[in-house]
């Protein structure tokens, strides 16, 4: 094989190399600063072609001192050429299905073992949005009859919830946050939590309530600059519930023995299958009414309202759109457009909206 061929052959291969290794280099740090520090995507851009074109300069740089005259005496021993060849090709043939191996591999296993983060392939606006659908828990809960442990769709939990709010917060790309909400209620601790997270934001926070957000649902809205909802929207339900359902007598009739075995009075209170002493009944309505004014009370001071206005209106009852808007509970009728023109009175400039994954 001619000698020249040979070595333009060689150099083109180095050429290759040097370009996925730059290019391999490039992206990890390109990710890095996207993911981790929140680099604004412009910046990322730039660096990344700064990156790139360095690396190849350098390359180039080696190629010449270090690698082209290595080549240049190995083609000249002529002895040992077909030999060098060889072990080079099987060398760079391993070398780029390792490489490919392990990212595929890794991906894979991340994904099958559940550490694969959604946020490395989330998507940052401008405007972010996130969905608060169902009823609202604490964590997210699984499907235990399931082996396969699906989320169930009809729940939220404010762990997802808060962090995306805190992420997007945190993102200089990001500058407003949405909260969707179309929510039956659920837990206190939860609506808590969410609330505090849209308070704490410094940029704006909008709540748009769909068709309904009872309780917990509203209370988590309550937390944001500015909530919005449509005339038909049924908003309220501020209370507390604690009712279950009472199997004692069904089971005597049954003929089933309930045997209480327990080391304190209360260790098995609320149990369906006996009856509510009057001791119990009095300790869990003791805790229902205060949970039902620390709700009031949130209530009043995240929505800038009259505590004793809000207790009226406490009474687990909910109201449509207009009467809602009248009470103080929400600042405007209207629909997804109201919410971009509200983004737009607050001086919010946006080229892309998108929702948090």
């Amino acid at each position: 094989m001619n000698q020249k061929i040979v070595k333009n052959i060689s150099t083109i291969l180095c050429v290759i190399i040097y370009m996925i290794l730059a290019i391999i280099i490039t992206l990890a740090i390109a990710l890095k600063l996207t993911d981790y520090y929140h680099i604004s995507e412009g910046i990322v851009t730039i660096t990344f072609y700064v990156l790139l074109i360095s690396l190849s300069i350098l390359a180039v740089k080696l190629h010449k001192k270090i690698v082209a005259p290595w080549i240049d005496k190995q083609i000249n021993n002529k002895t040992m050429l077909k030999t060098k060849l060889k072990k080079l090709f099987t060398t760079l043939t391993i070398i780029i299905l390792l490489i490919a191996s392990v990212i595929i591999i890794k991906d894979e296993a991340s994904y099958q073992l559940g550490y694969y983060n959604e946020t490395t392939q989330q998507k940052y606006c401008s405007i972010m949005g996130v969905t608060l659908s169902g009823e609202l828990t604490t964590m997210a809960t699984y499907d235990t009859a399931n082996t396969e442990e699906e989320y169930i769709p009809n729940y939220t939990d404010a762990d997802y919830i808060t962090y995306a709010i805190n992420d997007m917060e945190s993102n200089p790309n990001v500058k407003a946050i949405i909260l969707e909400i179309e929510s039956i209620g659920g837990s206190s601790v939860a609506a808590e939590e969410i609330a505090n997270a849209l308070l704490y934001a410094t940029k704006p926070t909008v709540a748009q309530i769909r068709d309904h957000a009872y309780s917990a649902g509203y209370w988590a809205a309550t937390g944001a600059d500015y909530i919005i909802a449509s005339e038909m929207s049924d908003i309220g339900n501020i209370g507390v519930n604690g009712s279950y359902l009472d199997y004692s007598k069904q089971n005597t009739t049954n003929g089933i023995t309930y045997n209480q075995l327990t080391s304190a009075p209360f260790k098995n209170i609320g149990d369906p299958d006996k009856p509510l002493t009057e001791d119990e009944k009095e300790l869990l309505q003791r805790d229902i009414d205060i949970m039902h004014q620390y709700f009031v009370k949130s209530v009043a001071e995240n929505r800038g309202l009259d505590i004793d206005k809000v207790n009226k209106l406490a009474d687990g009852s909910t109201m449509l759109g207009r009467m809602a808007l009248d009470n103080g509970l929400i600042d405007e009728i209207g629909d997804w457009d109201n919410v971009l023109f509200y983004l737009e009175d607050v001086d919010i400039e946006y080229d892309d909206i998108c929702w948090y994954e």
